[in-house]
């Protein structure tokens, strides 16, 4: 990891409690083993899965439509990624999958206890045939108003790339 991500990283407390991260775009373009594009405003970075796993992680348990049984979770939590890029003023995040589908969510989706981007599904990585290797994935059971149509269709698996706008 190059000295410019590490210092991003370490300053994540501070974008936590309001102050603006930005990203050489062309850092992104040159990281490599990068699961997820985070872009916001002229700016963007490519997060591995060991940027991910520096940030606080939070875990839940909840039943989905594409799956059997219930199943644990475990990611950062969107609001806190959000926060870590200083867009929480922001309107929209577009989700992007691998397999070119995009999701709108309202930035008022971004709250504790919300969605996450999960990079372990039962304790263990997610494949991309096992709709990984992130997934934006809602706590359905916690919440009534997350088990509906227009919900269901912003989980997105095979998550690429947030824009956050």
């Amino acid at each position: 990891m190059d000295q410019d991500r590490r210092r991003c990283l370490r300053g994540m407390s501070a974008a936590i409690a309001g102050t603006v991260v930005t990203w050489p775009a062309s850092k992104a373009r040159a990281a490599k083993a990068s699961l997820l594009i985070l872009e916001h405003r002229a700016s963007s970075v490519a997060l591995g899965l060991d940027d991910l796993t520096l940030m606080p992680s939070t875990q839940f348990v909840t039943n989905t439509i594409w799956t059997r049984g219930p199943q644990t979770f475990r990611g950062v939590q969107l609001c806190d990624l959000v926060a870590w890029a200083g867009a929480q003023n922001m309107r929209n995040i577009d989700a992007h999958a691998a397999n070119e589908f995009v999701s709108r969510i309202p930035m008022s989706d971004a709250v504790p206890g919300g969605p996450l981007i999960a990079y372990l599904r039962n304790g263990k990585p997610m494949h991309r045939r096992d709709m990984g290797p992130l997934w934006l994935v809602y706590p359905y059971d916690s919440n009534s108003r997350y088990r509906d149509a227009e919900t269901y269709a912003r989980s997105v698996w095979q998550l690429v790339r947030l824009r956050l706008h």
